[in-house]
């Protein structure tokens, strides 16, 4: 392969840690430490809070008075690539410049349809911004990344786009999720987040969001009578998000009586001790186009129980147990019916440390750099 300068959008740097930034900063840091020879320049708005892992990455902040990185996308970013000459450009969160000379081709990566599938889990302009400018991206690219086979098949049969343009790079597990002893867990996890160390605890991770259908956990556990209830706790960590007023009000009785919580955003450092504490991982969301915390979850030991919807079949591939999605009662059986079965809770780690091992970003990170290989090498330009 020969040394390429490839520009990338480097906006998901920008914020705290998130599903796309901790995707696309562990492709990169990957990558550096695979192929040493081609530059990459990261394009943003403001400056990025990724530390670049070797010299072969050059960082170009152009600050606007809006500071509305879409907008600065789309007026900045051409003129800036095509100064530095690059041999290609990586939309790395959804959008391509649309500005971008047509002499240089581009790569975007979409990470789900929720525009388009759930749009009325959107704040209202982020789902203007992608329906408006995501048609547009997609015909732009000569390749298109997707993080799931289901993701690909969202975007064949909602977008009409052809196969042969779909590359699939998928997420792997990261640096620390592993098997830990749950008990030293708990320990350091009540010291770091004021929990209660002698109480079992189910977890989910998210962001407090409507996809994130937490109002179905929230509805399971209150259905369960309050001898059973008590027994562990159910912690929810991630950031707050948007319409969850709904939410709240319907968890304040479990609130009071401390067997919900919300945690807020919980670091990258304190996040793998939370999950290898865990008795049971609940991912009960509508839709995703990968669910990674599925992965570290299994990755650390712990059984999981998630939505029966096609992305979380594709990933847990019979290492969960699955429920629908909105079926309050049946989450709360199939929560209990597990907490009461060691020996299923057992059978099931074993089967979720096995799936989470095939997921590795050195697999992804050299699947991104095949298709920078085929879009350099000319080809669907």
């Amino acid at each position: 392969m020969d040394d390429m300068r490839i520009g990338v959008d480097a906006r998901p740097l920008t914020g705290p840690p998130a599903g796309i930034k901790t995707y696309l900063s562990e492709l990169l840091n990957t990558v550096a430490g695979l192929d040493g020879r081609h530059e990459f320049i990261l394009y943003a708005h403001r400056p990025i809070t990724f530390d670049v892992p070797s010299s072969q990455f050059q960082v170009r902040i152009r600050r606007m008075l809006m500071d509305v990185g879409t907008l600065w996308l789309q007026l900045y970013a051409p003129a800036l690539a095509a100064a530095d000459g690059v041999d290609l450009f990586w939309g790395a969160d959804f959008l391509l410049p649309l500005g971008l000379p047509r002499r240089i081709p581009a790569a975007v990566t979409v990470y789900d349809l929720v525009p388009f599938l759930f749009p009325q889990t959107m704040q209202l302009s982020n789902y203007l911004i992608t329906r408006f400018l995501l048609p547009p991206s997609l015909a732009r690219a000569q390749r298109i990344m997707v993080i799931s086979e289901s993701a690909a098949a969202d975007v064949r049969r909602v977008l009409g786009i052809s196969p042969d343009r779909i590359s699939v790079v998928t997420p792997g597990v990261r640096a620390g999720f592993e098997v830990r002893d749950p008990l030293e867990a708990r320990h350091r996890i009540a010291e770091r987040l004021d929990v209660d160390a002698g109480r079992p605890y189910l977890l989910t991770v998210g962001t407090v969001e409507p996809r994130k259908n937490l109002i179905t956990l929230v509805k399971a556990l209150a259905s369960l009578p309050r001898a059973t209830r008590t027994r562990f706790s159910l912690l929810v960590a991630g950031a707050p998000g948007w319409k969850t007023s709904a939410l709240h009000d319907l968890a304040r009785p479990l609130l009071r009586e401390g067997t919900f919580r919300f945690l807020g955003f919980v670091s990258q450092e304190d996040l793998p001790w939370l999950y290898a504490g865990a008795a049971i991982f609940l991912f009960p969301s509508l839709y995703e186009g990968f669910g990674i915390p599925v992965i570290e979850a299994m990755a650390s030991g712990v059984p999981v129980v998630g939505s029966d919807i096609p992305v979380i079949r594709e990933v847990a591939r019979g290492a969960a147990v699955l429920v629908a999605p909105t079926a309050a009662d049946s989450w709360a059986e199939a929560i209990v019916d597990l907490l009461d079965d060691p020996p299923r809770q057992a059978a099931m780690r074993e089967r979720g440390l096995a799936r989470a091992a095939g997921y590795t970003f050195d697999r992804s990170a050299r699947r991104l750099l095949d298709v920078f290989a085929t879009l350099a090498g000319g080809a669907g330009s």
